[in-house]
């Protein structure tokens, strides 16, 4: 039941209240305090939210008093803060590009377009983090809609077994970037499969729950066919230059394959970084082959090498 507790001193705050009462100098809300504690309200029942223990001492069998500390902050975080915000600087001053939730697709920058800022603690439910800059993710559509993320609750949604990282947090040894290819000879995105793998399977049911990763990366297969065709032509170039080994190649082979040398600035701010870096590792055997949960394995797992 929804609940507010109300103050009978609430008329000399009319118009913003708390905001109100959060610009007085510290004499007069002291001054109000001490005029709150003549009243004769009991120490529990000033400026403290309403538990069940207070509810049980004081208001048992008598009105149903109500507590609107969430409407408050509602008003004051959302309403009157995050609603103002200018969105399209805000999104400027992170200098992300890439959707940090799915590394796939761009974070609209337009002034005619919807500028999209998640909430990783969704404002509903959590409007004291409205406008902290670590709640504040700049997101894709896709990521940001529903039944995607929305205003699903990553905490709450913990105890269901579905776990999302914070994407400035993110711990990337939880996911691997892994391409099937059916014949190594046949040049066509249809021959090529994009998988994303987790070493934990409850990272897997809230990866694909809040962002559809599976699905969504099975459409890369076009990119992942050309990154293929672009190291194998350069192999090829390398294997009859004079019958000798450049000792640089690799490095070579990266820069011609992802458009920008290992040590450029900003290589996550390219879209589908992490997967084409993946594959590019894959191909030349540069990582160990590690147990990961995919879609449709359900607990069991696959390794991905």
């Amino acid at each position: 039941m929804r609940r507010t507790l109300t103050c009978p001193l609430c008329p000399l705050l009319q118009g913003n209240n708390l905001e109100t009462y959060l610009a007085w100098p510290y004499t007069r809300q002291k001054k109000f305090i001490q005029q709150l504690r003549q009243l004769a309200y009991p120490d529990d029942l000033i400026f403290k939210p309403l538990g069940a223990g207070i509810y049980d001492n004081h208001f048992v069998g008598k009105q149903e008093p109500y507590d609107d500390f969430n409407e408050i902050c509602y008003e004051i975080f959302v309403n009157r803060g995050y609603e103002s915000l200018d969105k399209a600087s805000f999104l400027r001053s992170t200098g992300i590009t890439i959707c940090p939730y799915c590394g796939k697709d761009e974070v609209i920058e337009s002034d005619r377009s919807k500028r999209q800022i998640d909430h990783y603690l969704p404002k509903s439910k959590y409007p004291f983090f409205a406008l902290s800059y670590f709640n504040l993710i700049p997101a894709c559509d896709l990521c940001n809609e529903v039944p995607n993320k929305g205003t699903n609750d990553p905490l709450a949604e913990r105890t269901s077994g579905n776990v999302v990282m914070h994407p400035y947090g993110l711990n990337e040894t939880i996911v691997r970037c892994h391409v099937d290819i059916a014949d190594v000879n046949v040049y066509e995105p249809d021959n090529f499969e994009v998988k994303i793998g987790f070493n934990d399977i409850h990272y897997l049911n809230g990866y694909d729950k809040f962002f559809d990763l599976s699905d969504r990366y099975k459409s890369c297969s076009q990119e992942a066919c050309e990154d293929y065709i672009r190291l194998m032509e350069y192999k090829d170039l390398t294997r009859y230059d004079g019958m000798q080994i450049d000792p640089q190649w690799l490095q070579r082979a990266y820069t011609i394959v992802m458009g920008y040398t290992p040590n450029s600035g900003k290589p996550t701010m390219k879209r589908l970084h992490r997967m084409r870096q993946e594959f590019f590792e894959q191909l030349n055997n540069l990582r160990q082959p590690l147990p990961y949960y995919v879609k449709g394995r359900g607990d069991s797992q696959i390794i991905l090498d």
